[in-house]
């Protein structure tokens, strides 16, 4: 499928929620706030500990004078692979745009090597991710900073395999556009 193909399917998505213009016009707002979150990996944990560690990792981003809406909602762990824990975690809301909030986010968590800012599928939708070498035998060993236009009311584990999923990150763009 080609963007041209995703667009369209995205507007054909969006016409089939057959939602009135409140509910239209609350759903554009709920996607117009840059979030921040974090996704951490984690070994050598059990998952009350992992979530733990998670939600600590997050809130070392709310004293970042950038984070206008300090929130605080972290998934269940998940194993992901070989006893690795991941615990999306929803930071909160800025009014930087997603590059520099994910530049001010990485320098905020300092002592750590991060990747530069890169795109995931829609330009809005920034990435970049520290991973521990040589990897620990307990605690994080990877952390993502994430930040793209909002989806209030959805978990962040469900925000990020949307956010994943071309065809919704498309429709979500169109969402956005006045």
């Amino acid at each position: 499928m080609d963007a041209g193909d995703l667009i369209r399917a995205a507007q054909a998505e969006l016409l089939a929620l057959d939602l009135d213009p409140d509910d239209l016009a609350a759903l554009r707002k709920s996607m117009s706030d840059i979030r921040v979150a974090l996704v951490v990996d984690i070994v050598g944990m059990d998952e009350l500990g992992a979530y733990e560690l998670a939600k600590t990792q997050a809130c070392r981003l709310w004293a970042w004078p950038d984070l206008t809406e300090p929130r605080l909602d972290a998934d269940e762990p998940e194993e992901i692979e070989g006893g690795v824990l991941r615990v999306g975690v929803l930071v909160g809301v800025t009014e930087l745009p997603p590059i520099e909030a994910v530049r001010g986010a990485c320098a905020v968590l300092e002592n750590l090597s991060w990747s530069p800012p890169s795109t995931r599928t829609i330009a809005a939708h920034q990435a970049a991710y520290w991973t521990a070498v040589p990897r620990p035998s307990s605690g994080c060993v990877r952390i993502e900073v994430h930040a793209a236009p909002g989806l209030a009311t959805i978990t962040e584990r469900r925000r990020q395999e949307m956010l994943a999923d071309p065809a919704f990150a498309y429709m979500h763009d169109i969402l956005r556009m006045p």
